[in-house]
């Protein structure tokens, strides 16, 4: 199934499973704790309509977003993960970099100089 077919966060988390190796589909896919926050963004989500319209005139969409001060000119951030990676975390820190995105901190707290869990 091509990604043409794939019209919402479930459609994407399927093809996900059929193709990624077991272990790394459920670190990606699972939640920490009691899931609070996975249920929140994939409810947010859910109202996010993927299917995308054609020929619609995109030559004024202007994607820039500022987060926590930082402007950024597409809203696309990656979070650290080791998961899959031969090299782990500095690879996303690369693609992020080469492509105008934000990688995040190893955690919120490494990002203001706070302390940092182990």
């Amino acid at each position: 199934m091509g990604v043409a077919h794939l019209h919402n966060t479930d459609d994407f988390r399927q093809a996900a499973k059929r193709r990624l190796p077991a272990p790394l589909f459920h670190y990606i896919d699972g939640g920490a704790d009691d899931e609070v926050t996975m249920r929140r963004n994939t409810q947010a989500f859910d109202e996010v309509r993927l299917i995308p319209e054609a020929l619609a005139d995109l030559s004024e969409l202007n994607m820039q977003v500022e987060v926590l001060g930082a402007k950024l000119d597409w809203p696309v951030m990656l979070s650290p993960s080791r998961a899959g990676l031969p090299r782990g975390a500095p690879c996303p820190r690369r693609a992020a970099a080469a492509h105008q995105a934000r990688a995040s901190a190893r955690s919120p707290a490494s990002a203001v100089g706070g302390p940092r869990s182990t």
